[in-house]
């Protein structure tokens, strides 16, 4: 903002002004903005989650709670596993020196997937190196949900995109791919060619009351999500490539400012999920419910402690809620799936707390893309003065201003020859409040505070997975800290232990584990 001087003042004075004329933008009071709220689902594959949660939002409508989700889609559910060999990924198509060769093996692919020579198990396995996901049903369980994704575009819903197979294209660990533009640009088209061709590909019919099948038109996707939350700068050029218009791939706490959204050197705006602490314990996650999942119960469905997982979520996300609400208004980011982990504590949770908190003054529960729109026709001193919280903030209620005292503890595994030896620490409040710390296998509490491997081989499943933790409870049993680690194919010659905990991936955001269940089995 420019700064007028009026001529009587002094050159001095003038100059100091002029100089100072940024700050005092930047920092001058202005009207306090909205808390916005940004609900979303990622892979949305199941026709009746769908059904439900359009559901769930029509009733806070009659409420007069205005709930709006964003569905960050993946391109593999748009076509049947028999025709997976339609979606090629990017590091496949790589080895491919020409279009005509692609072409060939995808046709070899597409001949393989109904030769009756070929056992369902194999041709499962063979599909497995296509998506870390699976692929969509049948052609009329297809055909549902683009009728379901039409429903919730009519209803003010978002449509987004999560990609494709749910790979890690980006450079993020060993683990990633670390696509080039190339493949990052395949990957945007592929979305595109498996949504909007969705009827040829699957040789059904276009029973919609649309020309193209759709409410919406390809450039009206405009949002993106990576899989496994996994970047590099390839991906951020592409996304320009295809005018997106946001990216909500990052998870990070930080300072105040550090949690507004801003956009990167290609104009694209950037949101970060939150890292949030699990109330009650020494836990940060990222805001989505797989996490918790794989936080709370190391991914391990655990439906007797239903209740504490969903009571842990909804204080989490209300704490969460509550910082920003009564502090800067940065928004508020929860990502979810179609899935009902842990009984259904994670969706229950997202309901109790959406009719909570969208129905309060000031509060705005939108999609990412009309969050775009508000950002945009602010202005950049109005958004810097939001950033700095140079408004007038809503007094916290004294209720709201008391925490559960939690002592602060550290778990740790360490592997000495075939022995995983648990290592605690606890600092003087977690000792006076009689925490304990364990070793747990599959959340089960052993004795001692070690495990010997070669017993385990001994007692489990050959070839079984198996998760060893080392925890610390409270008084009342419960974890407050924990440290696990993954055994895959216990007791084989491709026996392997986690170089990463369980928990540390957690606060990586979203994993590939969060889909792996719409494989079918045969």
């Amino acid at each position: 903002m420019k700064k007028l001087v009026h001529p009587i003042l002094s050159g001095t004075l003038a100059f100091s002004m002029a100089l100072s004329s940024t700050a005092f933008a930047q920092a001058q009071k202005v009207e306090r903005p909205p808390q916005f709220v940004l609900l979303a689902f990622d892979g949305s594959y199941e026709n009746s989650f769908w059904e439900e949660s359009r559901e769930f939002a029509k009733t806070m409508k009659s409420q007069g709670k205005n709930v709006k989700f964003t569905y960050f889609v993946s391109g593999v559910y748009w076509v049947h596993e028999g025709n997976y060999a339609l979606y090629m990924p990017p590091h496949k198509e790589a080895q491919f020196s020409s279009a005509r060769e692609k072409q060939a093996e995808v046709d070899r692919r597409l001949r393989e997937a109904t030769d009756a020579s070929i056992s369902k198990a194999q041709k499962k396995r063979i599909r497995g190196q296509y998506s870390d996901i699976g692929f969509g049903d049948s052609p009329q369980d297809i055909e549902e949900r683009v009728n379901q994704v039409n429903l919730a575009y009519e209803e003010g819903h978002e449509i987004a995109s999560h990609g494709n197979g749910h790979y890690k294209g980006g450079n993020r660990d060993g683990e990633s791919r670390n696509w080039n533009l190339k493949q990052w640009r395949s990957e945007f088209q592929q979305f595109i060619d498996l949504i909007f061709n969705v009827f040829e590909n699957n040789n059904i019919q276009n029973r919609t009351k649309y020309a193209s099948g759709y409410a919406f038109a390809p450039e009206e996707i405009t949002g993106y999500r990576a899989p496994t939350l996994d970047t590099n700068p390839e991906m951020f050029q592409a996304l320009s490539d295809f005018r997106f218009k946001y990216d909500t791939s990052g998870a990070r706490s930080g300072p105040e400012e550090a949690i507004w959204p801003k956009k990167n050197k290609h104009g694209t705006w950037m949101f970060p999920l939150g890292y949030i602490n699990i109330a009650g314990t020494n836990k940060k996650t990222a805001s989505m419910d797989y996490n918790f999942f794989a936080n709370q119960s190391r991914g391990i469905d655990d439906k007797a402690n239903k209740e504490v997982y969903r009571d842990q979520m909804t204080k989490s996300y209300m704490k969460y809620f509550n910082d920003n609400y009564y502090g800067n208004r940065a928004p508020v980011h929860i990502g979810h799936h179609f899935s009902k982990w842990n009984g259904g504590a994670y969706w229950e949770s997202m309901k109790e707390v959406t009719s909570e908190i969208c129905g309060k003054p000031e509060v705005r529960c939108v999609t990412y893309i009309d969050y775009v729109k508000w950002l945009e026709s602010q202005g950049e001193s109005k958004l810097a003065s939001f950033k700095t919280g140079s408004f007038s903030r809503v007094s916290r209620p004294a209720d709201l201003k008391s925490e559960v005292v939690v002592g602060k503890t550290e778990s740790r595994l360490q592997r000495d020859g075939d022995l995983l030896k648990g290592s605690f620490k606890m600092d003087r409040l977690a000792k006076m409040l009689n925490y304990k710390s364990a070793i747990k296998i599959n959340n089960e509490v052993q004795a001692g505070e070690e495990v010997d491997l070669m017993k385990l081989r001994e007692s489990a499943l050959k070839g079984s997975d198996v998760v060893v933790s080392a925890v610390v409870l409270n008084k009342q049993g419960m974890e407050v800290d924990s440290y696990s680690l993954k055994i895959e194919n216990l007791g084989t010659a491709s026996e392997s232990i986690a170089n990463k905990s369980i928990e540390e991936r957690a606060l990586l955001g979203d994993l590939p584990e969060a889909h792996e269940h719409h494989e079918h089995e045969e």
